[in-house]
């Protein structure tokens, strides 16, 4: 067989790279849970950024079950109804989100997810269309439960 004149030459040796930092562990089930969604202190306050009263109406719809598996968000729940209100408010086009929120992309990702499984009328409800009827169907449900 006669040599490739195309080929490369390599180098005897090759440098050895360091082996790969062990990554941290994830912080136990308990530790997460018991963080409650809390307005963003890294940012400035918007009009439109939901109440303590409003996010703890809201929290039920959003806020992922504790027993789901799979990859938890990076972002607070809270921040993604901010933001989505954020939009519903100022008529803004998604791209033109501020940055102070998550991720345009990001936001209208769960924007998307919960329009197709109904949650979105429900939430805008309870935000801006008809406030009170929305606590009042609040209200019914809990004394149903109860």
């Amino acid at each position: 067989m006669t040599p490739n004149p195309y080929a490369i030459e390599r180098p005897e040796t090759y440098v050895k790279r360091p082996p790969p930092k062990p990554r941290p562990l994830p912080e136990p089930a308990e530790a997460t849970a018991a963080k409650p969604a809390e307005p963003s202190k890294t940012r400035a306050r918007y009009p439109s950024d939901l109440s303590d009263s409003q996010w703890r109406r809201v929290q039920p719809l959003v806020e992922r079950p504790e027993n789901r598996r799979g990859r938890r968000p990076n972002v607070s729940m809270r921040e993604i109804v901010d933001a989505m209100h954020y939009r519903w408010t100022t008529n803004c086009a998604w791209r033109m989100l501020p940055h102070d929120f998550p991720p345009w992309n990001t936001v209208y990702f769960y924007y998307r997810a919960w329009r197709s499984k109904g949650i979105l009328p429900r939430l805008q409800a309870m935000l801006i269309e008809r406030p009170v009827i929305a606590e009042t169907l609040a209200d019914q449900r809990e004394r149903q439960s109860a």
